[in-house]
């Protein structure tokens, strides 16, 4: 019998919109890429980089031109990662809202007092 260690998960949504300083994904550029990067940190750090799993759940775009976006997650470490958000050509992006989920086996902790994944909330910088 093989052994499967157990999973926590946590999930959130974050909305990243034009009222955040340095949005770029609404003006069009031509050929030009434009992207957007919000730094996200955990509530508590841990001992070594969770999976991190992001995934588009809602968008406010112009229907003026095709809808063009990427979005993921950059940069994880220990205590957070960056959650970026792309476009190119004429697509205007008022807002995208981005689900993330992060996961790490229990056995996996950062403490023998059981602080590992369970009840750490992610938390917006900037």
């Amino acid at each position: 019998m093989s052994y499967v260690a157990p999973l926590t998960l946590l999930s959130a949504s974050v909305v990243l919109d034009a009222s955040l300083d340095g949005w770029a994904l609404l003006e069009p550029s031509g050929e030009r890429d434009r992207e957007f990067r919000y730094p996200v940190s955990f509530s508590r750090g841990f001992s070594s980089p969770p999976i991190v799993h992001v995934g588009l759940i809602g968008l406010d775009v112009s229907n003026g031109d095709n809808l063009r976006v990427r979005v993921r997650a950059l940069d994880i470490t220990e205590s957070g990662f960056t959650l970026w958000a792309a476009t190119w050509w004429n697509t205007k992006i008022w807002s995208v809202e981005v689900s993330v989920a992060r996961h790490r086996h229990v056995a996996d902790r950062t403490s023998s007092k059981g602080a590992g994944c369970a009840g750490v909330a992610l938390v917006a910088r900037g």
